[in-house]
């Protein structure tokens, strides 16, 4: 008797007679743009990721650039560009790189996820630029060091010649004084 009431209801195609499954379905699409929210994260986080794995493996100021202007494109604006220190860039526009002296202009896309991935990739570029000046004064550092030890061992050479041309003109003059 209790199921024919409920077979009429679904029957008829219409699910508002029975609050359950509006309840159901409410939580169906809720949990579906929840799993869509999530995977967009998901993305977001893979090509900060990628752009950050990229980054950090360049040491070159120019490849630098190239690879913060293609992770910003994919971060679903329209244009991007780059402005290192000594460039001009457009006054108040974009996010601020390495304290202040560079900039990230872009146009379009600026939602607030948008420019929240786009002040991490500036902050990510700003620490891989840092590490890259770094490594230059490292490695120019080092070839101050080669090109010390060099003259350290030419000097010391030079030394040891003149301790040698010391020690023959010694024992040649020697004999010569007695001789004379």
């Amino acid at each position: 008797v209790l199921i024919i009431p409920v077979l009429i209801g679904l029957s008829s195609g219409k699910d508002d007679m029975f609050p359950l499954l509006l309840k159901m379905r409410k939580a169906l699409l809720m949990s579906q743009e929840q799993v869509k929210s999530e995977a967009e994260k998901a993305r977001r986080f893979h090509h900060l990721l990628q752009a950050a794995n990229l980054m950090a493996r360049t040491l070159k100021p120019e490849d630098l650039r190239l690879a913060l202007e293609k992770a910003a494109m994919r971060t679903g604006v329209e244009s991007v560009k780059v402005y290192l220190p000594g460039e001009n860039w457009p006054r108040g526009e974009g996010v601020p790189l390495l304290d202040g002296k560079a900039r990230l202009v872009c146009t379009g896309g600026t939602d607030q996820s948008t420019k929240d991935q786009l002040e991490i990739l500036g902050r990510v570029f700003s620490t891989c630029w840092e590490n890259a000046e770094l490594h230059q004064k490292v490695l120019e550092a080092l070839e101050e060091t080669r090109r010390s030890q060099a003259q350290l061992v030419e000097s010391s050479r030079l030394a040891a010649m003149g301790l040698m041309a010391a020690g023959v003109a010694h024992e040649v003059n020697t004999p010569l004084g007695a001789i004379q």
